[in-house]
């Protein structure tokens, strides 16, 4: 490649950036609102809030893009795997795909003592 070749090259690239290039901000979470998070969500007492816990701390934990948490469905939460004593909820675990990945990967806040 000459030096020419590199030129057009390059000019092609920044054109191509500025014309569909997109600035997203990704925000992160410092341990403390993290467990203000938790906090708030498990003193509701409920699955629903549960689920969205999960959701947050894998997706911490997995280093997870915000539109691949967004995307959690209900069908994700393998139930096989819930941690149940009576009713109240003690663990739960997620199965989430990203765009690069090829199989599910698995995430839950916690190895149910049972297993």
């Amino acid at each position: 490649m000459t030096d020419a070749d590199f030129l057009k090259a390059e000019s092609k690239w920044k054109t191509y950036v500025a014309d569909t290039y997109e600035t997203r901000s990704a925000c992160q979470l410092v341990p403390g609102e993290l467990r203000d998070i938790r906090d708030y969500l498990l003193a509701f007492g409920d699955l629903y809030h549960f689920q969205i816990w999960v959701m947050i701390l894998a997706g911490v934990k997995m280093f997870l893009r915000c539109d691949d948490v967004i995307n959690v469905d209900i069908v994700n939460f393998l139930q096989k795997y819930f941690c149940l004593c009576d009713l109240d909820v003690s663990g739960l675990c997620l199965q989430v795909k990203g765009k690069s990945d090829e199989t599910f990967k698995t995430g839950h806040d916690k190895i149910c003592p049972d297993d």
